[in-house]
């Protein structure tokens, strides 16, 4: 009786062991989703920046700099002018490269959250 005593106290600890590992992976699962999502939608807004970079704020500032360098050849804007559209141009184009590193930034955060390639390749 003693030894079946001990295994049912046993079997009881096993029960109790198991379930609180079910608990932590289930707890793991729903930070690794919410991980996920978060990600995700920094992505999401990382990559509307990007496009907004590419189709407006690029195009603006180089046809700023055309304009300025034209307006400059027939005298009516000062070299300093021209000089500050082109400042400006560039400082646009270092954040726009910036954003384009924060995307693949958060790509390969979601590559290490999955598991998985997002570019059908093996991380």
């Amino acid at each position: 009786l003693w030894a079946l005593g001990k295994q049912v106290e046993q079997v009881k600890s096993a029960r109790a062991d198991h379930a609180k590992t079910k608990a932590l992976l289930t707890q793991e699962q729903n930070d690794l989703i919410q991980k996920l999502k978060e990600t995700y939608e920094t992505l999401k807004e990382t990559h509307q920046k990007v496009e907004l970079y590419e189709r407006g704020l690029l195009p603006l500032t180089k046809q700023a700099v055309s304009s300025g360098r034209a307006s400059y050849i027939s005298n009516r804007v000062e070299y300093l002018g021209l000089l500050t559209l082109i400042q400006n141009r560039f400082e646009i184009h270092t954040l726009y490269y910036d954003m384009l590193v924060a995307r693949e930034s958060k790509i390969s955060d979601l590559e290490v959250l999955m598991g998985a390639s997002l570019k059908g390749e093996k991380p």
